[in-house]
């Protein structure tokens, strides 16, 4: 199994749900830092989403989409990190369309940046 560090940056974040990052087939992605600026003359809101593969059942339960943040508040001109020592894994089981991250913000003057670790 290889494992590999990745960045992912999205600037100005759109206003409606976007895919920030979808978990390639048959990897394990490990979450390790997700930031979030903001670059507004005035406070934000955040949603940040785990849209999950919909085929994965775990003790007899399917997984279901999930929010990390919703509706957060990020003052002017501030950063927050929403997993602040803590870790998300995405799958990708390759039995269908892997688990991906979404993102919206209340402004387009915000930008994020995912820190993550794929295992392949």
């Amino acid at each position: 199994m290889a494992t590999e560090f990745k960045k992912v940056s999205m600037a100005d974040i759109p206003t409606s749900l976007t895919t920030l990052y979808t978990t390639p087939s048959t990897c394990d992605t490990v979450v390790i830092g997700c930031l979030i600026c903001n670059k507004h003359s005035a406070d934000i809101t955040v949603d940040v989403l785990i849209d999950v593969e919909t085929s994965i059942t775990v003790g007899g339960n399917t997984n279901e989409d999930v929010y990390l943040v919703k509706g957060v508040t990020i003052p002017t001109g501030s950063s927050l990190d929403i997993i602040n020592g803590n870790k998300v894994v995405l799958v990708n089981t390759a039995s269908s369309t892997g688990d991906a991250l979404r993102i919206l913000s209340s402004n387009t003057n915000a930008d994020v940046l995912l820190s993550i670790l794929e295992n392949t």
